[in-house]
């Protein structure tokens, strides 16, 4: 009989696995990450719209096994699409009006998670509004605050 005085044994590293389906391991066999409570899988080749799964193992001192795995992530390569951006109707804004514009978002493989905007003089720049974020699924952004600055402020 083991003292209780004495350290419990522990196994010797937790095996993490990577796969295709919950508790698999056909992407990465299992590798120890030690007695880490993480790890990393890495020159692993992920494909784009396939969702993987990480598996994990433990085996206590007395041999017995247990395995539990993640929800699962999927890989997502492209941008979300961003289309019919407007300004508004107005062609000019002088310093007291306000700027309103509106756009439609989607990413149909992950999801919109964030929306940022900015207002510049040039294409993407942000000269006069720095980028803010909104709501992830926001369509429109009223900015009362975009006011013009004289050159001078703007040039270096």
């Amino acid at each position: 009989m083991e003292s209780l005085s004495r350290p419990r044994k522990w196994n010797r590293g937790i095996p993490l696995g990577l796969g295709t389906t919950p508790d698999d391991t056909d992407i990465m066999n299992f590798t120890s990450v030690g007695r880490m409570t993480s790890g990393k899988a890495e020159n692993v080749l992920l494909t784009h719209g396939v969702r993987y799964y990480v598996t994990v193992e433990a085996t206590n001192g007395a041999g017995m096994t247990s395995r539990g795995w993640s929800s699962g992530f999927a890989v997502d390569i492209t941008p979300p699409e961003l289309t019919e951006v407007t300004a508004g109707s107005k062609l000019w804004i002088g310093p007291t009006d306000s700027l309103h514009a509106t756009w439609k978002s989607q990413d149909l493989e992950s999801g919109i998670d964030k929306t940022e905007f900015c207002v510049g003089t040039l294409p993407v720049g942000c000269q006069i509004k720095s980028m803010t974020e909104r709501l992830p699924n926001s369509t429109d952004v009223t900015c009362s605050d975009c006011r013009l600055k004289p050159l001078w402020d703007v040039l270096p």
